[in-house]
């Protein structure tokens, strides 16, 4: 079953439901020069950090800021940039 926002939004209006973090996660290839490596990636929502109640090792999380000033600079997450 492939969750979209319809389904979250209806999640989201439970009884009880304070806050909704999707989650998705594969493997993808990651290049630097000519070295590529292949590494686990997961991607969540703002709010993820909020319900799982976690921090970042290092750096932080993107914000929904961060994600609204790609989409305004055309620079969407997961195109290859050089």
């Amino acid at each position: 079953m492939k969750l979209t926002e319809n389904h979250l939004d209806r999640f989201s209006q439970i009884n009880g439901v304070q806050d909704i973090a999707p989650v998705v996660s594969g493997r993808v290839n990651v290049k630097n020069g000519n070295q590529s490596i292949q590494v686990s990636l997961t991607g969540v929502t703002a709010s993820y950090q909020t319900v799982r109640d976690t921090q970042p090792a290092q750096g932080r999380f993107i914000t929904d800021m961060d994600h609204e000033y790609l989409l305004e600079q055309n620079l969407p997450l997961g195109n290859t940039y050089k």
